[in-house]
């Protein structure tokens, strides 16, 4: 049961080298998880601000992201809320299905 194991962490990592849309991304915004992951793909789109990004091959910047989303419990708070808003909005099953709707009533409708 991937939800609740990830309800029962404290963040999120994705350390990927390359990735598209990670749905491991999304289900940790499901749930409000805080996240560092490595700026690849679509993570720095999905983001927003809402996370933290480093670059890849940066284990560094990975550690320090880390330890800060360990330590800073308001600004941690602040980053697993604004991921969840942020998949809901944009990523959750009703906002896909609305903007799917969207494009079978005006097939100019730009996603």
């Amino acid at each position: 049961d991937v939800a609740t194991l990830i309800a029962e962490a404290n963040i999120g990592v994705l350390s990927s080298l390359s990735e598209g849309l990670p749905i491991s991304l999304l289900e940790y915004g499901a749930v409000g998880l805080p996240v560092v992951a490595t700026a690849v793909g679509q993570i720095p789109q999905v983001l927003e601000g809402a996370g933290i990004l480093v670059s890849v091959g940066d284990p560094d910047g990975l550690a320090k992201g880390i330890m800060t989303l360990l330590s800073e419990k308001d600004l941690t708070a602040h980053y697993g809320n604004s991921l969840k808003e942020r998949v809901e909005k944009v990523h959750s099953y009703q906002a896909i299905s609305e903007e799917l709707i969207l494009l079978y009533q005006d097939p100019d409708h730009v996603l």
